[in-house]
């Protein structure tokens, strides 16, 4: 049996649906959210819904505590407008599950965070180093936040892995990412979706093409490819 780790889906319905399509071809007995269910894209409750029919563990991440807590991102004014929308749409159900998840979720040896090991929902990994988890009782983390999908040895045998964005990846590949644990395995995957469903209903509700046309390029908002390097 093996789980399925996904990350960041950002309301993106299409997308989900499409990694949760390809993945249970692998005989999944566990799915684990990485956080970030909401943000940027429409479909939040919808998201939302199929992540609860599935029974995963999910995660918060940044953004669903904006939404859960009424807050407002610190740093984007594009993020900003987009939650404004989000929180006019978000139904109870969605809020009600939020509140149900925790920072961080550990299985055995393995934790799994939305930001890092030192700031469970709102750190960024963009460089890792190889003593990440000396000393610690983890030989795996698995993490999200960042949209850039990799695996990467560490010291002592042990492993980083961010299993890349369901919803809007930022490593240069536009298509939805995913990781699948198989024993003491991990598999990094990618599947192409529908993007045109998205962009129909955030033309409909008013937004521009600069909020979404990144998704044909898998970058950031603005066109900013990301990546993460091993440092020593």
């Amino acid at each position: 049996m093996s789980k399925l780790i996904i990350s960041d889906i950002h309301g993106n319905l299409p997308a989900l649906e499409a990694v949760l399509n390809s993945a249970y071809t692998n005989d999944i007995s566990e799915v684990i959210c990485l956080g970030d269910v909401t943000g940027y894209y429409p479909f939040i409750n919808e998201c939302i819904k199929l992540l609860e029919s599935i029974h995963a563990k999910t995660i918060l991440g940044n953004h669903d505590v904006y939404l859960l807590k009424n807050q407002s991102c610190p740093n984007s004014i594009t993020v900003n407008k987009l939650l404004d929308y989000q929180k006019k749409i978000v139904n109870d159900n969605t809020l009600n599950y939020l509140a149900s998840c925790d920072t961080h979720f550990i299985s055995k040896q393995d934790l799994f965070v939305h930001g890092s090991i030192d700031n469970y929902t709102d750190g960024r990994v963009y460089e890792v180093k190889d003593d990440m988890l000396s000393g610690s009782k983890y030989s795996r983390i698995f993490v999200g936040h960042t949209h850039v999908q990799c695996q990467i040895a560490l010291k002592d045998n042990k492993v980083f892995c961010n299993p890349g964005s369901v919803g809007q990846p930022r490593d240069g590949n536009p298509h939805a990412a995913f990781a699948i644990i198989k024993s003491d395995h991990v598999a990094l995957h990618r599947v192409d979706y529908t993007k045109n469903i998205v962009y129909k209903k955030m033309s409909e509700i008013g937004f521009d093409e600069y909020t979404y046309k990144n998704l044909e390029l898998g970058t950031r908002i603005g066109g900013k490819v990301d990546n993460i390097v091993k440092v020593l």
